[in-house]
């Protein structure tokens, strides 16, 4: 000790760092560990670790969700608003060890070669060093040194230096090496820019290191006393060399994930949910031995306080608190909720912020809509019911699963970690302590949202209400409104006013639906494009590129179409106002497979009426002398009504009613709103499948056969309207009903019979000409042709794979062999 003091080499350096770290005076002798111990001090780090060490929060509190509200305010406006740290953190090296790494001029001191002392001196000295080198300050005789390697730094001892002290001394400085390196990232990831994940992981890094500096303090201790020779000092620090080393590995792969995988153009970041999974691999890769896995267990449970803290924030409030962007869930508030896109795009999940620990691709879908639940309920104004059972015990439901509030990191290790506090959540490497909890609080939330819609908002009711007017469950209402509107549909979209038509569609409904309080939800509109083409237009985004997409619109127009203007039918489709919440359920995808399937419907509807229309022309021809002249006209428009009611009784009751009792059947059980829209997608999926909607080809035909019967029907019509006994007289000029009652009767018979043999030859002349006859021929052959198309393509979807309830459509199409036996012919 005399001729340490006479060298001039004393214990300011530890004794500095000590009272930096606020540590007390060395302890005993007795608590440093022996030589003869088979458990050094630094191994006590795992023993004796706080469940919750603090972390740097933005507001600079120690506790994990106590942050500062202007520091949240001025986070969420965006990265630029991050608080700075302070000038001084940048302006003192000796701090964050960046001195070791600056420049530095030679003193010139020349020191006396240490190899001019006796052994016994120079282990004192190397000692005496090594203290000082192993915390990041240059002793006398070891001096630190930047390099250019991956290290950074060298050590080299003097030349003159025995050998078997020097080798002694190589083994050892491999901890400057890995405290200078963790201390460096520790400085760099504490700035409030890193986020609360890289926080807790510095935290969690100090507690470790400062284990570590007790040991040194406690081994300067020993020097101090002379009881600290090199071989001690080597035997003491082998397990700091375990733990340290595999900090510096760790902090080496966060720093090249880092730059491997860049967010936002950024080289150094990496926060949140990608941190986790790091340190998520490396513990799971220590797994066969048990001091690191202890060690990097605790790292690992320490850093993801906060992003639990968040997920616990999710899963039993509906709030997102993640001022640095880090959470794997991100919230969009600028979306108004009343919006159909709300329960889709407000919340979206952050994939690359999903902890692999939570990774199972149902829990993280469960995750994301129990959050959306509790936020259906706070927009609702049902703030009072949010808070969940599951929350209020401190989530007690898992405790299999879950720990004390004291576990250590052992626990975290095994799986047995759950919570950390009443309510609060804690790492687990046991992913069914998550599964579970988030299934509880899923049900809750679920079951809650699901009594709001079906109880509060008349979800049943609505669905029902929605099904009478789009799928024409009573198409009374739609006869009045054709009544009504016919003149005003008839004209060009363009010029079709749509106010008109509206005030029409209201009076329909009044008239035939005035028990429904839902029909003041329905209104109409005039879309841009035909039934067909919009669904081929979907179809062609879905499956095929640009060009096919093209192809599909132009053979639409050109075979299936309206072949040119689109009127005001081809145009019309219903509406339906939905409020929040139960546009969760009618959402504008939902509402729109509602719209194909009405305008189809709406599509045949028309078809029938204007063959029904002329068929009640037809049987006012009946009294002409000549009427089996117009028997092959008659014929068509009769098979051609048989095609089209044939076509609707499929639809409506082997179709829509069908899948709307298995409907009703599955929603008598369900038990969460994700049950609900999936039987709800599955419905409307099924009926647009058996409507061949999502077969292009198929859905062509049928539409060219329709708008066969369309055309012939006006035409038909067009040409025997003339010919209907009592709408004029054969001169034009005189009508029946312009006679008065009192003439009514024996002064017109005479009249009536010229009458009737002048409309007859004229049937007869007309019959017989050979342009309405090549007319009529054409139409029945293209009719025809397209049914036993239709009827073919039907069989070959079939044998294919296709739905079994086609054949159904094939017998009634052809109930009596009369397409298939003249193809056969």
């Amino acid at each position: 000790c005399d001729l340490l003091r006479t060298c001039g080499i004393g214990s300011w350096a530890v004794g500095s760092v000590l009272r930096a770290i606020g540590v007390m005076p060395s302890p005993p002798p007795h608590h440093v560990a022996s030589p003869g111990s088979t458990t050094p001090s630094v191994d006590r780090l795992v023993s004796r670790l706080a469940p919750s060490p603090s972390f740097v929060s933005p507001a600079g509190k120690p506790a994990p969700g106590q942050r500062s509200k202007d520091v949240l305010s001025l986070a969420a406006q965006g990265p630029q608003h991050i608080p700075v740290a302070p000038n001084w953190t940048r302006s003192r090296p000796f701090l964050s060890m960046a001195h070791l790494f600056e420049p530095r001029a030679d003193t010139g001191d020349e020191e006396a070669s240490i190899g001019t002392f006796p052994i016994q001196v120079q282990e004192m000295l190397l000692v005496n060093d090594l203290l000082s080198v192993l915390i990041g300050i240059d002793g006398k005789y070891l001096r630190i040194k930047v390099t250019s390697g991956e290290a950074g730094l060298a050590i080299r001892p003097d030349p003159t230096l025995d050998l078997s002290l020097a080798d002694l001394v190589d083994r050892i400085l491999p901890l400057t090496h890995y405290y200078v390196r963790v201390v460096r990232m520790i400085d760099l990831r504490h700035k409030y820019e890193f986020g609360l994940v890289n926080h807790a992981l510095c935290a969690a890094l100090r507690e470790v290191l400062r284990e570590y500096l007790i040991l040194v303090a406690q081994l300067e201790h020993q020097m101090s006393l002379g009881h600290l020779s090199l071989q001690k000092l080597w035997f003491f620090v082998q397990p700091a060399m375990q733990t340290l080393k595999a900090l510096y590995n760790l902090v080496l792969d966060i720093e090249a994930d880092s730059r491997s995988k860049p967010e936002r153009g950024s080289t150094t970041t990496l926060r949140g949910g990608m941190l986790l999974n790091v340190l998520h691999a490396h513990a799971v890769a220590a797994g066969g031995e048990q001091h690191t896995t202890k060690l990097l267990s605790f790292v690992l449970q320490e850093s993801a306080v906060p992003y639990l803290a968040m997920l616990h924030s999710w899963l039993h409030e509906g709030l997102v608190h993640d001022p640095y962007a880090e959470f794997m869930i991100e919230e969009r508030p600028n979306r108004p909720y009343y919006d159909d896109s709300y329960w889709e795009k407000r919340y979206v999940k952050r994939d690359k912020h999903v902890a692999s620990f939570l990774a199972d691709k149902d829990v993280v879908e469960k995750i994301l809509n129990t959050g959306k639940y509790l936020t259906v309920l706070r927009e609702c104004g049902e703030a009072k019911t949010v808070g969940l059972p599951v929350a209020a015990d401190g989530l007690a439901v898992a405790a299999d699963g879950l720990a004390h509030h004291d576990a250590s990191a052992q626990d975290a290790a095994t799986g047995q970690a759950g919570r950390v506090g009443p309510g609060v959540l804690s790492y687990s490497s046991n992913t069914r302590v998550y599964a579970q909890l988030v299934h509880e609080a899923y049900t809750a939330s679920s079951h809650r949202v699901l009594d709001l819609l079906v109880k509060q908002k008349q979800l049943l009711h609505r669905l029902h209400s929605v099904k009478r007017y789009f799928l024409l469950e009573q198409g009374d209402w739609l006869v009045h409104f054709l009544d009504l509107a016919h003149e005003e549909l008839s004209k060009d979209a363009a010029q079709a006013s749509k106010t008109r038509i509206e005030s029409m569609l209201a009076l329909a409904l009044v008239t035939a639906a005035s028990g429904d309080q839902e029909r003041d939800n329905v209104s109409c509109s005039l879309v841009a494009s035909s039934a067909l083409e919009e669904v081929l237009y979907v179809i062609s985004i879905d499956g095929s590129d640009r060009a096919s997409r093209s192809r599909h619109l132009s053979q639409a127009g050109a075979g299936g179409g309206t072949g040119g203007a689109l009127t005001g039918y081809d145009a019309f489709t219903l509406t339906y106002k939905v409020d929040w919440p139960v546009n969760i359920v009618f959402s504008r995808k939902t509402m729109t497979k509602y719209r194909w399937l009405f305008r189809h419907l709406f599509l045949y509807k028309l078809a029938e009426r204007e063959l029904c229309s002329a068929w009640g022309t037809h049987q006012q021809t009946k009294a002409l002398k000549n009427h089996p002249a117009l028997a092959l006209d008659f014929a068509l428009r009769a098979r051609m009504l048989h095609f089209i009611q044939s076509l609707q009784h499929y639809l409506v009751m082997d179709v829509i009613e069908n899948s709307w009792h298995t409907f009703q059947e599955k929603m008598r059980g369900v038990k969460t709103v994700e049950e609900v829209l999936g039987i709800h997608d599955k419905f409307l999926d099924t009926c647009i499948k058996l409507f061949v909607l999502n077969d292009p080809n198929l859905l062509k035909m049928l539409t060219r056969a329709v708008k066969t019967s369309r055309n012939f029907a006006n035409y038909i019509q067009c040409k025997t309207s003339m010919f209907v006994f009592g709408n004029t007289s054969p001169d034009g000029t005189t009508r029946e009903g312009d006679l008065g009652e009192e003439y009514a009767g024996v002064p017109t018979i005479r009249a009536k019979r010229m009458a009737r043999q002048q409309l007859g030859t004229l049937a007869a002349a007309l019959s017989a000409e050979p342009k309405h006859r090549q007319t009529v021929d054409k139409y029945e052959g293209e009719f025809d042709h397209q049914v036993s198309l239709v009827l073919e393509s039907l069989r070959t979807f079939c044998k294919g794979g296709g739905d079994a309830h086609l054949l159904a459509l094939c017998a009634q199409l052809d109930f009596n062999k009369f397409y298939s036996g003249r193809n056969e012919a």
